[in-house]
This record gives C-alpha cells, structure tokens and sequence, in this order.
C-alpha cells in the first residue's frame, strides 16, 4: 500500500484493513471500483463504475481481482 501525504491536502491510499487507518483521524472513503461475481460465466468482474458495461478485468478467483485492483489503482 502507498499512502501519500501531499503538502496541502489530505492523505490518499487504496484503503486495506492492514494499517489502523482511523488512528490517523477521520476517514472519508470512495468506493475505487466494483468487484462482482457473474453467475452466467462463473468468474470474478472488476468494474470502475456501477454501470459500466464491460469488466476490465476478470478471473475465477476473487482473491486475484483484489490483486489486481490493488496493482493498478494504488497510488
């Protein structure tokens, strides 16, 4: 995880329960993308929006779109 402190702003990272983030005040969080499984050919979506019509990425494990979500969108 990459957590950023920039000079004039708040810090940013892909939020994980690995660091007590709460100890550094209070959180505001954004949902970063939508993980979902399809019924129809057994795997594991990743979406960047609620309705977006393709996935941009999918696999049978969930565990491995959580990988992958972390790789492309930590900061």
């Amino acid at each position: 995880m990459t957590l950023t402190f920039p000079p004039d702003g708040p810090a940013t990272c892909l939020y994980t329960d690995l660091i007590p983030l709460t100890t550094l005040g209070n959180l505001s969080v954004r949902r970063a993308s939508w993980i979902d499984f399809n019924e129809h050919s057994q795997h594991w979506e990743v979406r960047f929006g609620p309705h977006d019509d393709d996935p941009v990425f999918t696999h049978s494990s969930r565990e491995v779109c959580l990988a992958w979500e972390q790789q492309q969108l930590d900061l």
